[in-house]
């Protein structure tokens, strides 16, 4: 639960991730140049440090690329509970954590066809919680979190701390031995791979693994002598914010490997009419879009369905029903574990033509 700190007095807000403190009466606004493409490579993670009145996706990012359209640009959020990405639309808020919840220390993907400058406007926190600490509390789920930073200017990691869920109020460097309950390196993506960061960097996102079964928090000092020239918003360098020469382990799932990998690219404009390009009823009956079946099934998609007329019609009519059916087995275990039966023997037969063509 988050607490907001107004006049001295603790009260919840009904979050639960983020620990805010009391905002700056003035709105401010950060920008963020993002370089257009297509792939998954094009991908880049993005945090605000100001707080936007309307939270939803449309508001905050929709002003300078457009309503939400999957051919042109989509942002994603890992959701830490369910082991999965959850995509934008005009209604939700994928942006950070949940409908409602802050977006300040939270990171989201994000890619656009065209090269496009993004604007986000809210109010700044003074991030005072106790008085006088000048930090940021953030709450981490267990398995990956995507993090930002929630300051405007840098933040090295030897100013993260994490708390020992066993000992409230006793706190450990993020990168210290006895930190056995986060990793000890935080992600980021740049150039079309994963790097370990050396600071956090303000409007770009990261991953962190919280490694326990419980929450944990870590919180985030803000530097005490602020850079000259003040905010701090030039584009990572490395060797400098992050080791260039570093690359993160495979994604093996939430107890070990890397983060999980960028979403998918764009939508190709044939597709469009259909609302997406991803399996959805077997992403939620495997918990993941990584799921090596539902790999299988999209590169059958792609190899043998997609390249002719009646299956790009088929697949059009499969995006337009099956979102609300994949909705409906999400949150229900018994209905997902039938659902990976009943898919098996269209995975094996999808498996051994995708693996034949190979040959």
């Amino acid at each position: 639960m988050v607490s907001a700190i107004a006049g001295g007095v603790e009260s919840d807000t009904g979050v639960s991730n983020e620990w805010m403190a009391t905002p700056a009466p003035a709105n401010t606004t950060v920008t963020r140049s993002i370089p257009g493409g297509t792939t998954v490579s094009a991908y880049t993670m993005i945090s605000t440090p100001v707080e936007p009145q309307n939270t939803k996706i449309s508001t905050v990012l929709g002003d300078n690329l457009g309503p939400y359209d999957n051919t042109q640009w989509r942002c994603f959020h890992w959701d830490q509970q369910n082991g999965g990405y959850e995509e934008g639309s005009s209604s939700n808020n994928d942006f950070g954590p949940g409908p409602e919840e802050p977006l300040v220390g939270a990171g989201a993907w994000l890619i656009s066809r065209n090269d496009v400058t993004i604007d986000m406007t809210g109010c700044k926190y003074d991030h005072y919680y106790p008085a006088g600490s000048d930090q940021y509390h953030i709450y981490l789920e267990p398995g990956w979190n995507q993090i930002g930073c929630p300051y405007n200017v840098r933040v090295p990691l030897s100013d993260i701390y994490v708390e020992d869920p066993a000992s409230p109020g006793t706190w450990r460097e993020i990168t210290d031995s006895g930190n056995i309950w986060t990793d000890h390196e935080v992600w980021g993506w740049y150039d079309g791979a994963y790097k370990s960061m050396i600071n956090l960097v303000p409007i770009y996102g990261f991953f962190l693994r919280n490694k326990t079964a419980d929450t944990v928090k870590i919180k985030i000092y803000r530097p005490a002598v602020p850079p000259p020239g003040g905010p701090d918003y030039s584009a990572p360098a490395p060797g400098e914010d992050y080791d260039s020469a570093s690359y993160a382990p495979a994604y093996t799932g939430g107890s070990g490997g890397g983060p999980p990998p960028p979403p998918g690219g764009l939508v190709s404009a044939d597709l469009s009419s259909a609302g997406g390009g991803g399996c959805f009823i077997a992403t939620a009956a495997f918990g993941t879009p990584m799921a090596k079946e539902v790999v299988i099934l999209k590169e059958f998609r792609d190899e043998y369905m997609l390249p002719n007329r009646l299956g790009k019609t088929l697949v059009k009519a499969y995006y337009k029903t099956s979102p609300p059916l994949a909705e409906f087995i999400r949150n229900k275990p018994g209905l997902r574990a039938m659902v990976r039966v009943s898919l098996k023997p269209i995975i094996s037969f999808s498996r051994w033509l995708v693996t034949s063509k190979s040959f």
